[in-house]
């Protein structure tokens, strides 16, 4: 970028996504930062050698309003999913497995939002069936995606066929303004 007839390299610092927790005002601080710069005064300035300037500079303090998220059409699975994700669930190791001995059950919620916030499903599982530990990973990518896997171990408490039923799960889509069906 050429500024006051002087060329400089110009790059970006930091990015970072937001996503608001809560409704009501909220502020995001400005940005400072402090820099050192090689004055293009003398032949060599290209090699980083010219006159050292130091300066600092701030962005603007940005002041925004958060909506809450709509009360009218709820649904009652609401899971803190905010966003556009697709939802997975997969047993791992196959379909059988010995009387007392755990197994996976592995729900995967992936697309454009806050995946962190997700809260795991209510689970509705047969009474031979028991929930014995439950894991989560989240992680968030800069393209604006992001998944959270929960990992639940079950242990079955009795031998024969067992069906683990579908759940609901509840998300707010916020280009359609409105919670899908």
């Amino acid at each position: 970028e050429v500024v006051n007839g002087l060329p400089y390299r110009r790059a970006l610092l930091a990015s970072h996504a937001l996503f608001p927790i809560k409704a009501g005002p909220a502020v995001i601080d400005e940005f400072k930062v402090r820099a050192s710069v090689a004055l293009a005064d003398n032949p060599l300035s290209v090699f980083g050698f010219g006159k050292p300037y130091t300066y600092s500079r701030s962005s603007e303090r940005v002041t925004l309003n958060i909506k809450a998220l709509p009360l009218d059409g709820k649904p009652q699975d609401f899971s803190g999913a905010v966003g556009q994700f697709d939802v997975k669930a997969v047993i791992e190791g196959g379909n059988q497995f010995p009387v007392a001995q755990p197994f996976a059950l592995k729900v995967r919620f992936e697309g454009t939002g806050n995946a962190k916030l997700i809260e795991l499903p209510v689970l509705n599982l047969p009474p031979n069936l028991e929930i014995y530990n439950t894991k989560n990973e989240a992680k968030f990518f800069k393209n604006g995606r992001s998944y959270k896997e929960f990992e639940i171990l079950l242990i079955p408490r009795q031998e024969g066929e067992v069906t683990i039923p579908s759940f609901g799960v509840g998300m707010f889509d916020p280009q359609l303004k409105k919670y899908p069906q």
